[in-house]
């Protein structure tokens, strides 16, 4: 019952486009020899801390600071969650690239590893489209799958084979997508600007 209200709390808080949260707190993440810059945006009622949500960017240039993902961080503070969403330079640029599992995988231990960050060294994951495929990746690690409690992928695909063939077949396909794939499934040389 209580995962249910704070589900609605979500939702409402989702849709609720009048609510201001105050402007995220600006920090940089750091494990091995990853560091990136995050956002982090805190629950309004501090008492009401619920957990921590690690928000993933897709392919967009914006990465981090895509206004969707804006809008699930502010959603998310006022259902009481912690939302941090870190920048990964290689999603951002839509690359499909092995170092971002890597990059994910210690962004991750970093905030679970951090008692300001995170509560319990636990942490919720929350992605979309293909790169929750490469927090899939991330989060199945031995060492990392006990420090995420949930995992939620949006549109996102275990078959890379099935969802290219799908998406290069159909003519109604979005673009951004289609472009993502190309991107990454041609030679450099195929590509002309």
């Amino acid at each position: 019952m209580r995962t249910f209200l704070h589900t609605l709390r979500f939702l409402w808080a989702l849709n609720n486009k009048k609510i201001e949260g105050k402007a995220p707190r600006s920090i940089r993440l750091t494990r091995g020899d990853f560091s990136t810059e995050a956002d982090v945006y805190s629950p309004v009622m501090a008492k009401q801390h619920q957990g921590t949500i690690v928000f993933i960017h897709g392919m967009t240039l914006s990465g981090h600071k895509d206004p969707r993902i804006i809008a699930l961080c502010r959603a998310a503070e006022r259902a009481g969650y912690l939302a941090i969403a870190p920048h990964f330079p290689k999603i951002a640029c839509c690359e499909m690239n092995p170092v971002s599992v890597e990059n994910i995988d210690q962004v991750i231990h970093a905030i679970a590893e951090d008692p300001n960050l995170s509560q319990g060294s636990r942490v919720a994951v929350f992605t979309a489209s293909f790169s929750g495929l490469l927090g899939l990746c991330a989060v199945s690690r031995l060492k990392t799958a006990p420090l995420v409690n949930h995992f939620c992928a949006v549109g996102s695909s275990f078959d890379p084979e099935t969802v290219c063939l799908s998406v290069l077949d159909r003519p109604d396909a979005d673009e951004g997508v289609k472009w993502v794939l190309l991107k990454n499934f041609l030679p450099d040389d195929d590509i002309k600007d």
